[in-house]
């Protein structure tokens, strides 16, 4: 019992800084997207999460500008941002897989208080309670949400056995909302599609996180350095001294077009270099004058056209290797590592209709992939067995992939997002999924280099002739067996009943996902069911 107390007090004694601002996906952003595109706000930074004073300058704007619904939620969102009082929340969230069945339970204890003017300290705890012991709990591309350590602290109820696994964000930032430095563990997300990023998607496990954003009359510069690690060909046996920084350049060149130009470089193993971190250098010259291999640089742009109707289109373009001398020619077939990104959303004031979007997301062959010279040039077969080849520079973090979730190379998606207001204030937000997903690789590749053949993140096309597969032709999904996955969700949220001294809210959510040629295997079929309960209380 006292060691009970003393964690309870350890919990609130921490958590006195906290609020959601560190979590890309907190439930803010949704309603900021939504402002965004009703045209209420002029523009947004790249990286996500914003700072605490971003957000308190955002909801101003909408109070101010807003109509009377949207006032009411910024004037509920202040309250936690701004005010000095001690604002406590507690969370839960339960999951239950029908399939399996086994379930997930989160449970989480939070706070907010705004301590210091311009500078804010947050930290969010939670403590995971779960009976499962793989990794298929969950449909292929629907995650969970929670970031956890797994330790030694499992036991055992009525001969189940359960896994508690306590959880930490945590951020500090400084500065105001033109100019402001953030760091601490987090999640981090990469614009202008927040949700699903074909750069760094929100969805992907926690790192440390430094930034800063500095946002002058219609430029933004923005700089982002994650340490994340690296494992094994198999996502596994993880390893720390692996690197990301991107750098972007935002321009505003008028109110219906940003344009945006940034740069990615992975790279690990000799520490930080601090040609990285020049506010104005390029990655990719750094690189050069480095005189190593041991790097891997990309590029990309994108778009944002705010049109009349409240229609915005977005788009991003990622690029690793594209021979351009081949684009001119308009022969497409060959050397193109690119993953690609185009939505369109329609953000509607209605009593019924919120938000629709449909998007289309392709990761061409190889895309994210990179040989790690260095340590795998004198592999041998039996050492790859051994899981004792190491990967710094491809596009992972944890043995998973940093852009859309659990997409591999050579996959495409299409999304449509419904967003709809039912009878007593409910928000009800549907989304269908279809992807597709086919192995690159030839059957009859050389088996004898040290590299997977199975067309994940890990299989870079490397043959022993000393060629990238995707220097001789690009099979964008032309194999004869595509896993396809068809996946729905149903999610409704209720506003915030008063309850007591504080406030209590709801949600529920089903998720249904049916795959055909499962793990490519021809003829494979699964069905998975997912059904989700949520509740926080604010008080």
């Amino acid at each position: 019992m006292k060691k009970l107390l003393l964690f309870l007090l350890l919990v609130l004694s921490i958590s006195i800084f906290a609020n959601g601002s560190n979590n890309p996906n907190n439930k803010i952003y949704n309603d900021i997207d939504y402002w965004y595109g009703l045209g209420l706000i002029d523009r947004l930074p790249p990286i996500r999460p914003y700072s605490s004073q971003y957000i308190i300058h955002i909801l101003n704007i909408i109070v101010e500008n807003g109509d009377d619904q949207d006032v009411i939620k910024a004037k509920n969102y202040l309250a936690e941002y701004s005010n000095t009082r001690l604002d406590m929340k507690v969370n839960s969230k339960n999951f239950y897989n029908f399939d399996i069945p086994k379930t997930v339970s989160s449970f989480g204890i939070d706070a907010n208080v705004n301590p210091i003017k311009n500078v804010y300290a947050n930290i969010d705890v939670n403590i995971n309670f779960m009976n499962i012991t793989d990794s298929d709990f969950f449909p292929a591309y629907r995650e969970l949400g929670i970031d956890f350590n797994i330790d030694d602290s499992d036991f055992s109820v009525m001969d189940i056995d359960i896994g508690m696994y306590q959880g930490l964000n945590m951020s500090s930032s400084f500065g105001n909302e033109n100019m402001w430095f953030q760091s601490g563990i987090m999640r981090t997300g990469f614009g202008p599609l927040f949700s699903d990023s074909v750069v760094l998607n929100p969805s992907s496990q926690q790192s440390t996180h430094f930034s800063y954003t500095w946002m002058h009359n219609n430029f933004t510069l923005s700089y982002l350095f994650l340490p994340i690690l690296a494992s094994d060909n198999e996502g596994n046996d993880l390893r720390d001294n692996k690197y990301l920084a991107i750098r972007s350049y935002d321009f505003y060149f008028t109110k219906w077009w940003n344009f945006q130009f940034f740069e990615s470089v992975i790279y690990g193993r000799s520490g930080v270099k601090p040609e990285y971190l020049i506010p104005f250098g390029q990655f990719f010259y750094s690189a050069g004058m480095s005189q190593t291999l041991d790097v891997n640089s990309m590029m990309g742009i994108s778009s944002v056209f705010n049109l009349p109707q409240n229609i915005n289109l977005k788009s991003t373009l990622y690029l690793d290797d594209v021979n351009f001398k081949e684009v001119v020619k308009l022969n497409f077939d060959s050397k193109m590592k690119l993953a690609g990104q185009f939505v369109g959303e329609w953000n509607i004031r209605s009593q019924v209709l919120k938000t629709l979007s449909l998007g289309y997301t392709a990761i061409l062959p190889y895309m994210y992939t990179h040989i790690d010279y260095e340590d795998n040039s004198d592999r041998v077969e039996s050492d790859y067995n051994e899981n004792q080849s190491f990967n710094y520079q491809n596009y992972t973090h944890a043995g998973k992939t940093l852009g859309p979730y659990n997409m591999d190379p050579n996959s495409d998606k299409i999304t449509l997002v419904l967003g709809t207001k039912l009878p007593l204030d409910l928000l009800c937000n549907f989304n269908l999924n279809l992807i597709r997903h086919g192995n690159a690789t030839p059957d009859d590749s050389d088996s004898s280099v040290n590299f997977p053949s199975d067309g994940t993140i890990f299989d870079p096309g490397f043959s022993s002739f000393g060629r990238y597969m995707y220097t001789l032709s690009n099979p964008f999904l032309t194999q004869d067996i595509i896993e396809t996955t068809l996946m729905g969700s149903l999610n409704i949220s209720t506003p915030n009943y008063t309850l007591g001294s504080g406030e209590i809210s709801f949600g529920a959510g089903y998720t249904y996902s049916f795959t055909n040629n499962k793990d490519l295997i021809d003829g494979k079929t699964q069905h998975e069911n997912l059904v989700e309960l949520s509740f926080e209380y604010k008080f």
